[in-house]
């Protein structure tokens, strides 16, 4: 899974907020410094402010530190507050979701990510190749089959699928 680099990026620049600790938090996200970011939502959540993009925050930096449960629990824990399920937050909670095993919500994850209307070209074709990898781990053969045959056609050129298919091809 490609890590979320760009996405990140534009992340950040979606998370508002104006008490210190959301600036920290945001300035240190922006710099890659995820402990210290995690250590400054947390400060947030804990003065009850700007909860939605607190945890959204804290769930970003949680991704970056591979402590995927956590970040699973911050970002549904952002969408109980309010947060804007577009396709960036989709891709991270996607990810997350493939990482700690939950296939199903992951393709779930994926498919709404898909349907974003103002998602780039870009997030969806690493939306697509998330889930044909999320349906190959959760053992449906026929749908990452399916999903695989459409990914082909409109991304010839990505050489990553190959792989993919030599194994779908065994299935």
């Amino acid at each position: 899974m490609k890590k979320m680099g760009m996405l990140f990026v534009i992340a950040v620049m979606l998370l508002c907020g104006c008490s210190g600790n959301m600036k920290a938090g945001k300035a240190y996200l922006n710099e890659e410094k995820y402990v210290e970011a995690k250590e400054a939502f947390e400060k947030e959540i804990q003065e009850e402010k700007n909860l939605k993009e607190a945890y959204y925050g804290l769930g970003m930096a949680c991704f970056e530190l591979e402590e995927y449960e956590a970040a699973v629990e911050n970002l549904e824990k952002a969408v109980l507050f309010g947060v804007k399920r577009d396709a960036v937050f989709g891709s991270f909670l996607g990810a997350s979701y493939m990482e700690t095993e939950r296939y199903d919500q992951a393709i779930q994850e994926y498919k709404n990510v898909i349907a974003d209307e103002d998602i780039t070209e870009e997030l969806k074709q690493e939306a697509r190749y998330n889930m044909i990898i999320a349906y190959e781990k959760n053992g449906d053969w026929d749908n990452a089959k399916k999903e695989l045959k459409k990914y082909t056609k409109d991304y010839p050129d990505d050489t990553r699928i190959k792989r993919d298919a030599d194994f779908l091809e065994t299935r």
